[in-house]
C-alpha cells in the first residue's frame, strides 16, 4: 500500500452514512499544485473542486469508482475519464475481508486489493489501466451503457435499460491479459458471452438499418451519408488516425452486401478526402485567426493526432499530451511539462514536441549582418526549451516510469530523444529563407518545422489521394 500525501497527491474524505455504516463514500479534493496548472481553477478554494471518487456497499459487498482525469494539463481536467462510462463497479467479498473503511489508508487499504488490470492510485483517478479498451467495447454494445460492474456472482450480460454492462470476473481477467490489443478483442470476448437476447440490443438495430440504406447508395452518396450519421461521424477522426470507431464496424458491415465491396473501396478514398478536407478547411481557419493561444492549437494536435504525426519520420503514438517530464521540487513547482510526449510505435523511442503558435516570429525585424537574419528570442527559447525537456527527460525516466500504471508511458525508452519545435510560417523573403535553412541545418537535435508547412503535407496527402482515383 502506498503512503498516504494528501498535499502531493490530494485529499480523501471517507463519509461514513450517518443511518447505515455499512454506505461510505469517498471524496477526493485536488492539491493545491494541480489547482495552479489547471486552466481556470482557483487554487485558493480547493474545496471546490471536490469530487465523489468512491461508493462503497457493505451489504452488496460492493466498490463503485467514478473515474475522473486528474492530470492538471489536461482539458478534461477532473471529469470523466472513461467517456460515456461514469461508474465501474466490482462485486468482490474478497476486498471486504477487513471491513468497511472509515479512513484513507483504510480506503487505500481496498484499493491495494483491486484486480490487475485497474488503477489502484486514486491519485490517477482509478478506473482502467487500459482506459479505452473496455469502454469502447461498451459503447459497441450498447450505446446508452453508463456502468460497467466486474462481478464474480454473475455472468456476463447487459441490462440495457439500467444501461448496465455485467462483466463476469473471468471474462475481465482474460481481457486484461493484454492491455494493448484494441478495443475489438475485448468486444469480440463480451459480445461471445452475452445471450442472444442481449447481443446488440441498441446498437445492432441503427447499424442494420443504415447498412441496408447505405448499400444501395453509389459511393459519393455513402459518404454524404457517413457525414450526416452522428453514430458514425464523431468517430470518424478515431477511425482514420486506425483506432477503432462505429465506423469501421459500418463499412464491414456494407462490404459483407452483394456488390459492397467494390464500393467500400472506392468509398475509403471519398472518406479519406472528406476528412482532409474538413482538417485543411479548419486549419486554415485557425491559421488566420490571430488571436489563438497555443492552447488552441495544442487541442487541434490532441484532436487530429493524424495531422501532428506528419512531423515524423516514423510510425508514431502520442503517448501523452501537457507530459510531465520532472521538475524541481515534489510540489512540482518549476516542473517540466512539454507540449506531447511522442514514442517510435516500434522501438518506443521517445521525443519530445512543443508547440508555438503561427504568429510567433522567427526572426527579427533587421538582419544580423548583411543579409542574414539572427534567430528570434522565441525561436532561440524555444530550442532551448526542447533541449530542457530532453534533459529533463533523460534524467527522470526512471522515476517516470517506475509504477507507471499506462503501459504506454511504462516501456517508452530514452535511447535518443528526438526534439520537435512547431513554430511560427516560412519566410517570405529570400534572405529570411536562407536563414531559416542555416538554423535548420545546423540543429542537429531539433527539427524545425513551420505550420504552413504542415499545412502543405496536408495538402500533399490530400492531392495524392485524388491522384490515386479518388474525387472530391
Amino acid at each position: 500500500m502506498g503512503e498516504y500525501k494528501p498535499n502531493q497527491h490530494g485529499i480523501l474524505d471517507v463519509e461514513v452514512d450517518a443511518n447505515n455504516p455499512d454506505f461510505v463514500k469517498v471524496y477526493f479534493t485536488p492539491p493545491q499544485h494541480s489547482l495552479r496548472m489547471a486552466d481556470g481553477c482557483d487554487d485558493g478554494q480547493p474545496q471546490k473542486y471536490r469530487k465523489c471518487l468512491l461508493s462503497l456497499n457493505g451489504q452488496e459487498k460492493s466498490l463503485t469508482m467514478s473515474p475522473i482525469v486528474t492530470r492538471a494539463h489536461n482539458p478534461d481536467f477532473l471529469k470523466p475519464k472513461l467517456g460515456q462510462i461514469e461508474r465501474v463497479t466490482i462485486e468482490d467479498d474478497a476486498l471486504f475481508v477487513d471491513g468497511i473503511p472509515s479512513t484513507p489508508y483504510g480506503v487505500m487499504n481496498i484499493l491495494d486489493k483491486l484486480p490487475y488490470g485497474f488503477v489502484k492510485n486514486y491519485a490517477n483517478g482509478l478506473g482502467f489501466r487500459a482506459p479505452t479498451q473496455i469502454p469502447r467495447a461498451a459503447f459497441k454494445l450498447s450505446q446508452t451503457c453508463s456502468e460497467v460492474v466486474v462481478s464474480k456472482r454473475r455472468p456476463t450480460s447487459l441490462d440495457s435499460k439500467k444501461g448496465r454492462l455485467y462483466i463476469a470476473k473471468e471474462d475481465c481477467d482474460l481481457i486484461m491479459q493484454f492491455p494493448k490489443l484494441k478495443a475489438n478483442y475485448a468486444y469480440r470476448i463480451l459480445s461471445s458471452r452475452l445471450p442472444d437476447e442481449d447481443k446488440l440490443v441498441e446498437a445492432t438495430s441503427d447499424i442494420a438499418s443504415l447498412v441496408d440504406k447505405l448499400s444501395k447508395l453509389n459511393p459519393r452518396e455513402l459518404v454524404d451519408e457517413i457525414f450526416k450519421n452522428p453514430t458514425v461521424r464523431d468517430n470518424l477522426v478515431s477511425e482514420m488516425t486506425k483506432k477503432p470507431g462505429e465506423l469501421a464496424n459500418l463499412i464491414d458491415e456494407i462490404a459483407k452486401k452483394p456488390g459492397g465491396l467494390e464500393k467500400v473501396v472506392e468509398a475509403r478514398d471519398h472518406l479519406a478526402i472528406a476528412y482532409l478536407n474538413g482538417s485543411i478547411a479548419e486549419y486554415e481557419k485557425m491559421l488566420a485567426d490571430n488571436n489563438l493561444q497555443e492552447k488552441a492549437w495544442q487541442d487541434f494536435f490532441t484532436k487530429n493526432p493524424m495531422i501532428l504525426s506528419m512531423v515524423f519520420a516514423y510510425p508514431s503514438i502520442i503517448v501523452q499530451d501537457n507530459a510531465y517530464l520532472g521538475g524541481t521540487a515534489v510540489s512540482r513547482e518549476g516542473a517540466d511539462f512539454a507540449d506531447y510526449l511522442v514514442k517510435n510505435k516500434l522501438t518506443n523511442n521517445t521525443a519530445v514536441v512543443e508547440i508555438k503558435k503561427p504568429t510567433t516570429q522567427i526572426f527579427g525585424n533587421n538582419p544580423y549582418r548583411g543579409s542574414v537574419y539572427a534567430p528570434s528570442k522565441d525561436l532561440a527559447g524555444g530550442i532551448s526549451q526542447v533541449f530542457d525537456y530532453k534533459h529533463s527527460l533523460q534524467t527522470n525516466i526512471a522515476n517516470l516510469t517506475h509504477d507507471e500504471e499506462n503501459p504506454e508511458i511504462r516501456n517508452i525508452k530514452s535511447y535518443a530523444v528526438h526534439c520537435y519545435l512547431v513554430i511560427g510560417m516560412t519566410p517570405t523573403d529570400a534572405n529570411r529563407e536562407k536563414s531559416l535553412e542555416f538554423v535548420r541545418g545546423n540543429s542537429r537535435d531539433v527539427t524545425i518545422v513551420t505550420f504552413d508547412e504542415l499545412l502543405d503535407k496536408l495538402k500533399i496527402l490530400r492531392d495524392a489521394l485524388l491522384l490515386g482515383g479518388g474525387k472530391q
